[in-house]
């Protein structure tokens, strides 16, 4: 809050020791950040981030079982649903039918899903799940096929460049020109070394990407507002929202 981010969202908590209710002790302070939780990741006995990152997430092994979790996680209070597809070094990983049965479960709740992927091959998966938005760098260039069903699926990328080292194998620009919207992240918290508060390194690293100021800001903005799930009352200057307001000296285009 101190560097000018109100909203923070949460999607990687670690299993089962995260509360919801903690959340909301969190929303009930005016001086700190508005925190939006997904709770635990989904993913797949031995599969990421349970297997490379050590960390516990939510287990589940058939479409039947996910519907059932992601039905429970929605009960207790989750803001968004968080799953992970992630074939990188061989690993298990949510199939097809899981990841749209979870998509399924949660669009019924009217619950956006997002999903972290690292491969074309993940983000193919997860586009073809129907998921809301995903997070970080596809290595590959992404075909324009690929591209055109994001954009027709309205699917929305966080890019976090700062944990690739600004790369984005030019898919970020492409992205935007044929429609795509994209949000502001940079994966903060989790690994070391990434910016906490104000996220001023991933927005120059976006830049560099060939994003506009314009483009930079709305994605800090309404764009991000819609991937919290809180484009209703957020992210834009309108009748009716809450004056969540940044007021800066100068000219930030």
């Amino acid at each position: 809050m101190q560097a000018g981010v109100t909203t923070v969202r949460d999607l990687g908590a670690r299993y089962p020791f995260f509360r919801f209710s903690t959340r909301d002790q969190i929303n009930e302070d005016p001086n700190l950040a508005t925190l939006v939780s997904a709770g635990p990741l989904i993913t797949v006995p031995g599969g990421y981030p349970i297997a490379g990152n050590n960390s516990p997430s939510l287990v589940v092994t058939n479409p039947d079982h996910a519907r059932r979790e992601v039905a429970q996680l929605i009960s207790d209070g989750a803001d968004v649903i968080k799953i992970v597809v992630d074939s990188g070094d061989g690993l298990p990983t949510l199939s097809l039918e899981t990841a749209s049965a979870i998509v399924e479960t949660a669009h019924q709740w009217d619950m956006p899903v997002t999903a972290h992927i690292s491969s074309l091959r993940d983000l193919r998966l997860v586009v073809d799940a129907g998921v809301d938005d995903f997070s970080h760098i596809v290595p590959e260039q992404i075909p324009g096929d690929v591209l055109e069903q994001m954009v027709i699926n309205n699917v929305y990328w966080v890019p976090t460049l700062e944990t690739a080292g600004g790369y984005d194998a030019g898919n970020l620009r492409e992205f935007i020109n044929v429609g795509g919207q994209v949000a502001l992240g940079n994966d903060s918290g989790l690994l070391p070394g990434i910016e906490i508060g104000m996220p001023m390194r991933e927005i120059e690293m976006m830049q560099a990407a060939g994003m506009t100021p314009m483009e930079i800001i709305v994605a800090a903005t309404r764009n991000a507002a819609h991937v919290c799930n809180r484009e209703d009352t957020l992210g834009t200057l309108e009748v009716g929202r809450i004056a969540d307001i940044l007021v800066v000296n100068g000219n930030p285009l």
